[in-house]
């Protein structure tokens, strides 16, 4: 699927196994896989000028994904590696700040049976700091990012 979508969704493709629309871009050197969580053409059309806007945006929305995870999930992040060792060093919101420049992936939908778009932004795994986990925020164009997790990987 080439040159059907404005930049920079142009060069979406279609990915069987996860039955999704999904392209990767740059920002600021890093790579950001954008998904679309649809396998209907039509209602990718309308995911995509809701994620134009979004990607117009997305410093804003990367910076605040950034603090989310630096400041409101930062006591989950650190309960779930505490594993109860004695010398168990807690991850800082300045270290959580450093590893997240850019989420590496965003997913775009629609709430199911609505037309309510909204956007998941995941980042931040790193193996020395974070040991498998990753955040997981939440949000809408209107709103922001609304809520957040912290989900380990192993």
């Amino acid at each position: 699927m080439s040159n059907l979508y404005t930049a920079p969704f142009d060069d979406l493709t279609f990915n069987e196994d996860y039955g999704q629309y999904q392209v990767t871009l740059d920002h600021r050197g890093n790579s950001v896989t954008c998904c679309f969580l649809t396998d209907d053409e039509e209602t990718l059309g309308l995911l995509v000028s809701h994620a134009i806007e979004f990607w117009k945006k997305r410093a804003e929305y990367f910076k605040a994904f950034r603090e989310y995870a630096a400041v409101d999930l930062l006591e989950e992040l650190n309960g779930t590696l505490d594993c109860g060792e004695d010398n168990f060093k807690p991850v800082t919101s300045a270290q959580v700040r450093k590893l997240l420049p850019a989420p590496f992936s965003v997913r775009f939908g629609f709430n199911d049976g609505d037309s309510d778009f909204y956007f998941e932004m995941a980042g931040g795994d790193d193996e020395q700091i974070l040991q498998e986990c990753v955040f997981s925020v939440y949000g809408t164009l209107e709103e922001g990012i609304e809520s957040g997790e912290v989900e380990s990987m192993v």
